[in-house]
């Protein structure tokens, strides 16, 4: 992702997130036990989801309990929806002495320009952002728990489905359907697919 509208991103996470959802729940479940595809959009209309971008890094002293707290919610049921961690190592810490083999030049631009689009003056690690709405400290347990049930009571804004997926020796083929909440028009959305 190059660019952001403001009024867009939350969006942009948001249906990047579906798609994600529909694809690991289609992957997951046995076709005789998936529901019928009407209920399956009707269950990811009311189900709420939320994507948790870490901002991180090896080098950062202060983020290895932020790692553990996204593994931890990763792992966790939770009853309004569904929750999606992401890691990104950001570069800016590899001058220091440690280079994180996981780190790139793009994560700290993604976070560089989430930082433009919501306005904020800094960024840092062990920065956490959700549904590209808000952002808080990753380690601060209570904080980013509060704000998960939050963000899983917003109504989603739209709803990626599978049509068709293949299978072959070295890739896999998905076909998707996407639609947009009719009452959120006036912002510009991107469909962002993100294997995890």
């Amino acid at each position: 992702m190059n660019r952001m509208s403001k009024a867009g991103s939350g969006a942009l996470i948001l249906l990047g997130v579906l798609c994600m959802v529909a694809l690991v729940s289609w992957l997951l479940h046995d076709a005789e036990a998936a529901p019928k595809p009407a209920e399956k959009n009707q269950q990811a209309s009311q189900a709420g989801t939320v994507v948790l971008e870490l901002f991180t890094s090896q080098g950062c002293s202060s983020c290895p309990p932020a790692d553990r707290l996204l593994t931890a919610l990763g792992t966790e049921r939770f009853a309004g929806g569904t929750v999606i961690p992401l890691a990104w190592h950001v570069d800016y810490w590899n001058r220091l002495g440690w280079s994180d083999p996981f780190s790139s030049a793009q994560w700290s631009a993604r976070q560089r320009e989430y930082a433009r689009v919501m306005r904020s003056s800094q960024v840092y690690t062990p920065q956490l952002i959700l549904n590209g709405r808000s952002q808080l400290v990753g380690s601060s347990e209570r904080a980013v728990r509060t704000e998960i049930a939050r963000q899983l009571k917003l109504k989603n804004g739209g709803i990626v489905s599978i049509k068709s997926m293949n299978h072959a020796a070295s890739f896999v083929r998905v076909e998707l359907v996407a639609s947009a909440d009719p009452s959120n028009t006036s912002s510009t959305m991107n469909l962002v697919v993100v294997l995890f």
